[in-house]
């Protein structure tokens, strides 16, 4: 065959020379390799996105409603089609439970949410990653002996969250008619992990300057009230991050 034309046509269509007369028609149904690199080989792009767990991904006018891979096909300068490829991950949510004891008329304060009575309750906070905490708190009636008061007024928090925002970053108790002794503070399986003295104890949240887990934590505080009644306390609060 001669005069063969130089012909363009899109990767993956056949290249087609319709006959003129005297002479013989001809189709490319293969591109050499050598021709991998050509300006007209089939453009592929590749693209990574990631979302947060219960959400909606809309890129444009496209919208992944979960992970995987995904595939679409655009048109170029060229008139050829371009190969997105887009793989789509879930970043899944940080889960987290609490459980509280409520004494009547008290109010249990978790992350800005304040809960006045027992059951089961849910909500997110913001976590590192971009995307929502969900915590599960469980509320349960406080035994009528743990809700008797001492003979003076106490003060003692049950949630600190010590992310060094300067609002509740660490466990004190307060009160104005009282002298505190001494204050202990055990881990979840007993371990003693912080004893301070008065007249105003409190812990920063930090073993041996390290960063406390989050978890429930049980105190046990002495003192005596200012007209010289006893004071001895002990509970459970919890340390969220």
């Amino acid at each position: 065959m001669t005069n063969t034309p130089t012909l363009s046509e899109c990767t993956g269509k056949p290249v087609t020379s319709y006959a003129t007369p005297g002479a013989n028609g001809f189709i490319y149904k293969r591109i050499p390799l050598s021709q991998a690199n050509s300006p007209y080989a089939l453009p592929v792009v590749q693209r990574e996105y990631s979302f947060c767990e219960g959400e909606e991904l809309r890129i444009g006018m496209q919208v992944f409603p979960h992970a995987g891979l995904f595939t679409d096909t655009l048109f170029n300068e060229m008139g050829c089609d371009t190969l997105v490829s887009s793989m789509v991950k879930i970043i899944e949510l940080e889960k987290g439970f609490m459980e509280f004891a409520l004494c009547p008329g008290d109010t249990i304060h978790v992350k800005g949410e304040a809960f006045f009575s027992t059951g089961s309750f849910q909500f997110r906070v913001p976590g590192i990653n971009g995307c929502d905490s969900l915590i599960s708190v469980l509320i349960q009636p406080a035994n009528a002996e743990s809700c008797v008061q001492p003979p003076c007024k106490v003060y003692i928090p049950n949630i600190i969250s010590p992310d060094e925002d300067g609002v509740n970053d660490e466990f004190e108790p307060f009160s104005p008619q009282a002298e505190f002794l001494d204050l202990k503070i055990f881990n979840r399986w007993g371990g003693l992990v912080f004893e301070g003295a008065g007249p105003h104890p409190k812990w920063d949240a930090k073993i041996n300057n390290t960063p406390a887990p989050a978890g429930v934590y049980v105190f046990l505080l002495t003192g005596k009230c200012l007209k010289g009644e006893p004071i001895r306390i002990s509970g459970d609060f919890t340390i969220i991050r």
